[in-house]
């Protein structure tokens, strides 16, 4: 009997092991199915972030052939615009020479005006004076016509009153 109870110790013992084996190696696969999903989604990630970088690559490279290509055209410009920038400058200093010669004309002009203005502001008063004076003249009796008494013409000029009828 003992061995029979050994055996079947032995046997249980056996058995519980191989549960214990089984529910191991179920969990060992629950896990790898978690792991392989994690994975496939993880990959699935990987590809779309691939495919994203691709394409960002891509459009880098496009960004940089239509850029390389547009300065190799702006460098063929280059020299036309120097050219241009350099007979601007010359115009633009033969402009800023003819300015600073207009100014200086303009500035005399401007100190002669204000002369001519200066006499013409005293001219009236003078004139004045003079229209002032002719007309004194005008009224008063010219010493010549005591000279003339006997001409009739000078008479009636001087405004004598003649004796005759």
């Amino acid at each position: 009997m003992h061995f029979t109870s050994m055996l079947f110790i032995f046997s249980m013992l056996i058995s519980l092991w191989l549960l214990k084996v089984a529910f191991s190696q179920n969990k060992m696969i629950v896990e790898l199915k978690n792991q392989d999903e994690r994975l496939k989604i993880r990959s699935v990630k990987l590809d779309e972030r691939r495919a994203a970088e691709q394409q960002y690559n891509s459009n880098m490279d496009m960004q940089v052939t239509s850029g390389i290509s547009e300065v190799q055209e702006l460098e063929k410009k280059v020299p036309e615009l120097t050219l241009t920038a350099e007979k601007t400058k010359t115009q633009n200093e033969a402009c800023q020479e003819i300015l600073k010669t207009i100014k200086g004309e303009l500035d005399s002009m401007q100190k002669e005006q204000a002369k001519v203005k200066g006499v013409m502001k005293s001219l009236p008063d003078t004139w004045k004076k003079e229209i002032q004076n002719l007309k004194t003249q005008l009224l008063a009796r010219s010493p010549i016509c005591s000279f003339v008494k006997k001409n009739p013409k000078a008479v009636e000029l001087c405004g004598f009153k003649s004796s005759k009828p």
